[in-house]
């Protein structure tokens, strides 16, 4: 076998052992992580651009909605008192303000109830919302019927004769607000003359609910054109005794409402405290 030559020899490099120092990929400059940060950025520009339109759009689109359904429901429910019941509007109009408030309120116990069955598909919370909403567009309007008619639930009308103590409530709580008496004496203390006063302004034919209401069937049946003043003051001294009696009733219980009257109380709070800030 031939043997190599010399040259041959010289030329072929030595052996080293692998795992020698290996050699670090350079680190990539300031400029060089700048430009790449300045690529990405007018890549994904556009998109993000659109994005924050997106949402801008939805935004006003959401406020838009909610606006008109706020003005919706004001409208419904100052027509329905004013237009379709034919209430007297409110003196001062500042006093709508907390009615107002109440509708905004109402609508968004709707909306929340929408957002809830929409993202969480609960049907119970959604339920909630709604009927809070419809208890309060219900209970506003009540209100509004009380604060719109002062003069029928005045202390001194003779013929104003509340149905329950809740009406009475809403009444005594509404005409503080107007700067009656909140003593109770007010509305009981009225003279058998107030009530013979305020008969002999009605016509006649009206006095027939009231005997009706305060006279026996015997009694009402021996009526004539001949005893019927006398018959309008034995009436008379029923109702004041009656009214008396109703009102001294109501002024134990307020001192101490039952569940359902302090229920009320507490509902009708933050009415009266605006119509007391007004």
């Amino acid at each position: 076998m031939r043997a190599q030559s010399p040259r041959l020899k010289k030329q072929r490099p030595a052996l080293t052992l692998a795992g020698g120092k290996s050699e670090k990929p350079d680190k990539p400059s300031n400029q060089e992580v700048t430009s790449v940060e300045q690529i990405l950025e007018a890549a994904y520009a556009p998109d993000r651009e659109r994005s924050k339109w997106a949402k801008r759009n939805k935004r006003i689109v959401t406020i838009s909605i909610l606006l008109a359904v706020m003005l919706l429901s004001t409208f419904l429910t100052f027509g329905y008192a004013h237009l379709w019941q034919k209430w007297p509007l409110l003196q001062p109009v500042s006093w709508y303000l907390p009615f107002i408030l109440s509708v905004v309120i109402s609508v968004y116990f709707c909306i929340k109830a929408y957002a809830l069955f929409s993202k969480e598909r609960s049907h119970s919370l959604a339920i909630t919302g709604i009927c809070a909403a419809l208890g309060l567009a219900y209970w506003n309007v009540t209100v509004l019927d009380y604060t719109t008619h002062p003069e029928a639930r005045a202390p001194t009308n003779c013929f104003w004769e509340p149905k329950d103590m809740s009406e009475m409530l809403l009444a005594y709580e509404l005409n503080a607000c107007r700067g009656l008496s909140t003593n109770t004496a007010t509305y009981k203390n009225i003279s058998l003359e107030d009530y013979r006063t305020a008969f002999h302004a009605l016509p006649v034919p009206e006095w027939k609910s009231y005997f009706k209401t305060y006279l026996s069937a015997d009694e009402l049946s021996k009526v004539t054109t001949i005893n019927i003043n006398k018959n309008m003051n034995v009436v008379a001294e029923r109702m004041q005794q009656r009214r008396t009696e109703i009102w001294t009733e109501f002024d134990e219980l307020y001192q101490k409402p039952p569940f359902l009257l302090k229920l009320k109380q507490l509902a009708l709070a933050p009415y009266t405290w605006v119509l007391k800030l007004l």
